[in-house]
């Protein structure tokens, strides 16, 4: 009996093995003959900020000599057309694949913004997350901070900052600005109340508050905990008495001690 039921499992799978693989084989040509019906845009914005719309990638995708509506889908070079859409300096990444209704998707991955630089030049660009270069674009700003001053590092589009040689970077602001952006991103304080980092003709790194009406004046990148620990105890025991305009200056660059000037 049990040899009976194997011979017949055996049997089985010998008829259903080529049935499927015939039917694999129709549904390949069918795929072949497909016609394609449309196209599909999906933009996966990784923040709040827009920096390219939906409409704006189906232009790309469509930016032919034939429409790609009524093509056979065979007949259309999808590495090309993702290739198109990311030589765009504010995409990150994309992919274009038919889907089984006959339909061309499209999903692009927009750049996120990590700060905005204004170098010494006046040149201003973003570098995302990534360390990536890309230029701004009016009208679609990203709600990020703003480093400005003597920042020497030149925009390069598309160029890594993370991929400077390490002679460049000795001599560059930039590394100490980008450690100084991720270090106050990560701490809910200072993010609500800074909003720009400069860069002075000394060399020395200034901070802008978003509301109050002095500086704040850092030095360099070393032992922030410390430096910050006292201006969160400036701000708690000294300013909440005299008045948060009453100095132009706060210095937080000298070990055990705050120096404000008026």
């Amino acid at each position: 009996m049990e040899k009976s039921k194997r011979i017949a499992i055996i049997i089985l799978w010998s008829l259903l093995i080529p049935a499927v693989l015939v039917i694999l084989g129709f549904a390949d040509v069918n795929r072949n003959q497909q016609l394609c019906k449309g196209i599909d845009v999906e933009v996966k914005i990784p923040g709040d900020d827009v920096i390219i719309t939906e409409a704006e990638v189906l232009t790309m995708v469509s930016s032919t000599s034939e429409p790609l509506k009524g093509r056979k889908i065979s007949s259309i070079n999808l590495k090309s057309i993702e290739s198109r859409i990311k030589r765009n300096p504010w995409i990150a990444d994309a992919a274009v694949f038919p889907t089984l209704s006959g339909k061309l998707c499209v999903k692009a991955q927009p750049r996120e913004a990590d700060i905005r630089i204004i170098n010494r030049w006046g040149e201003q660009y973003y570098i995302d997350k990534t360390g990536i270069m890309y230029p701004t674009r009016p009208g679609f700003p990203a709600r990020v901070l703003i480093a400005s001053g003597i920042i020497n590092t030149r925009f390069v589009k598309g160029g890594n900052v993370n991929e400077v040689p390490d002679s460049i970077k000795k001599r560059s602001i930039l590394p100490s600005v980008m450690y100084l952006n991720k270090y106050i991103a990560n701490d809910k304080f200072l993010t609500a109340i800074i909003g720009q980092i400069y860069v002075a003709e000394s060399g020395d790194i200034e901070l802008v508050p978003i509301t109050a009406n002095h500086t704040i004046i850092i030095g360099d990148t070393s032992h922030l905990e410390r430096k910050f620990g006292k201006l969160v105890i400036f701000y708690d025991k000294i300013l909440k008495t005299r008045g948060w305009d009453k100095y132009k200056t706060v210095n937080l660059k000298f070990e055990n001690q705050i120096v404000c000037s008026k």
